[in-house]
């Protein structure tokens, strides 16, 4: 026998065996959907197997059969393929944050990729971990990831972290048992989990959803039918609670109120547009589309459900990266918001976005200019179009503040009869690089008998003006006739650049 033919019997017979699911949600609606064929994705497809909806809205599907995930625009179009596994990527699930979870049945192991699809670690203790990594689902509201083990027949619970947290279940028909749970499903709005797989109960086969809180206890059971008629795989919950159960056996998508009650079915077993052969997934996303694997015919069919909207394709996303250099520090923000670093940093925009990148050096540095896609010293502006790299340099500052003084009034202290007198210091002091940190004064005289010291604050303008007490008094035996004070004024600028200037006033003996 031909061996793509028994290849594709052999893979049929795997989906069949996925069976199982069907799920409980609070009673919000009782009439059935409104369903309207809308498209179907074939592009880069062959054997679809679970899909799942990211918070960007695209489509990502794993196609087990060629080893790889295709991933589509929230319309429909392919915008790239994930493979080089070196594995047989089953199941999939993307959590809140972006990451990835993909059920690998050749390392039989769970792997989490975060949203660049950059490898980061495996659940639990990596390969065989599971027998079948049959379908993910990620709750929002606890962080855990939920992983059914179908030929284990029991359901794994893991942390956020990838660590295990509880195994729940064992082979057997009972309550809170499995035999051979595929699909599985969290909602988060009622804080339960449902797993589907199938019992034995005494009589027949029937297929069942199981209810277990978040933390995996058991809390009820839908009953579905007999599994000869009844076959649940994927499974999705919309907006008003309903539940859409993937019945590869019939090719379509059975609609149940959240009690389990029938309400409809979605599609017929065929190859024509809106049929279904063996559909082996199913998800709703925000547009209220349905999107449904039929693994055997290499396509994903979409429903509208009710008031749905068809998306339109939103602009392709570049990468904006700024790296900064040189000896000095500052920090690189733009407008609109997204690059605010002061090492490296990036941040993505829609193509024909304009961004304007603006530079703003430390206390102590300067801006010395861009590189890459902007020059100069003033704002950067880019329309960007492509990934874009731009670098921003900033050098220390080394050139010290400037002290301008001007002569004290009086600066000379006449005459000599041992009164205190006031004295007027001022000038100018000024940065134009860092700025400035502090000016202070300080005054001496050459007998040590009299210093002082102090903070000068200065006017908007730079300039400044103080008052000192100085005695004039001359002691008899000064050696040059004279008694000197010196005023000095120190300016320290914010890169600790240091400039002092100085004065004085003096005392004649006559």
């Amino acid at each position: 026998m031909d061996r793509i033919y028994i290849h594709k019997i052999l893979w049929c017979s795997f989906i069949v065996a996925l069976l199982n699911i069907f799920t409980p949600f609070s009673i919000l609606a009782v009439t059935a959907p409104t369903s309207t064929y809308l498209s179907t994705i074939t592009d880069g497809l062959h054997s679809p197997t679970r899909i799942a909806i990211g918070t960007d809205g695209k489509i990502y599907v794993t196609d087990s059969s060629k080893d790889r995930i295709q991933v589509y625009s929230p319309a429909g179009r392919l915008k790239y393929t994930v493979n080089n596994f070196m594995g047989v990527p089953l199941s999939i699930a993307v959590d809140s944050a972006g990451n990835f979870y993909v059920g690998d049945d050749r390392t039989k192991s769970v792997m989490v990729f975060d949203s660049n699809w950059q490898f980061l670690r495996k659940l639990g203790s990596g390969n065989r971990e599971f027998a079948l990594p049959g379908d993910i689902a990620v709750s929002a509201s606890t962080g855990r990831i939920y992983v059914t083990d179908s030929k284990n027949n029991i359901v794994k619970i893991y942390n956020a972290d990838g660590s295990l947290y509880s195994v729940v279940g064992s082979r057997g028909s009972n309550a809170g048992q499995f035999i051979f749970p595929t699909g599985i499903a969290v909602d988060d709005t009622n804080s339960e989990l449902l797993v589907g797989d199938e019992m034995y109960n005494g009589t027949e086969w029937v297929s069942r959803i199981q209810i277990f809180d978040l933390n995996g206890n058991y809390t009820g059971v839908i009953t579905l039918g007999a599994s000869y008629n009844v076959k649940v795989q994927g499974i999705t919950i919309d907006s008003l609670g309903r539940v859409y159960a993937v019945n590869p056996l019939k090719g379509r998508v059975d609609v149940y109120e959240r009690t389990g009650t029938y309400l409809s079915s979605i599609g017929k077993i065929g190859t024509a547009s809106g049929e279904l052969k063996i559909p082996s997934d199913a998800v709703i996303d925000s547009n209220s589309r349905l999107l449904i694997a039929s693994s055997d015919s290499s396509r994903v069919v979409l429903y509208g459900i009710d008031n749905y909207t068809i998306p339109i394709d939103p602009p392709d996303i570049y990468t904006l990266t700024v790296v900064k250099n040189g000896t000095g520090a500052g920090t690189v923000t733009s407008s609109p918001s997204g690059i605010n670093c002061g090492s490296g940093c990036s941040a993505m925009y829609e193509a024909g976005t304009s961004v304007t990148l603006a530079a703003t050096p430390a206390a102590d540095s300067l801006f010395a200019g861009w590189s890459g896609a902007c020059s100069g010293t003033g704002s950067c502006a880019i329309s960007i179009s492509g990934d874009t790299n731009v670098s921003a340099s900033f050098t220390l500052e080394n050139i010290p503040p400037v002290v301008a003084m001007n002569q004290p009034q009086p600066s000379v202290l006449a005459p000599p009869n041992g009164k205190m007198i006031a004295v007027v210091i001022s000038g100018t002091v000024s940065d134009a690089q860092s700025g400035l940190k502090t000016v202070s004064y300080a005054v001496a005289d050459e007998y040590n008998q009299y210093n002082s010291s102090g903070s000068i604050t200065q006017n908007s303008d730079g300039t400044f003006s103080f008052t000192v007490s100085l005695k004039a008094a001359v002691v008899k035996k000064d050696p040059d006739g004279k008694r000197t004070y010196t005023i000095s004024v120190t300016a320290i600028d914010n890169a600790n650049n240091t400039s002092q200037g100085s004065v004085t006033v003096i005392v004649p003996r006559k």
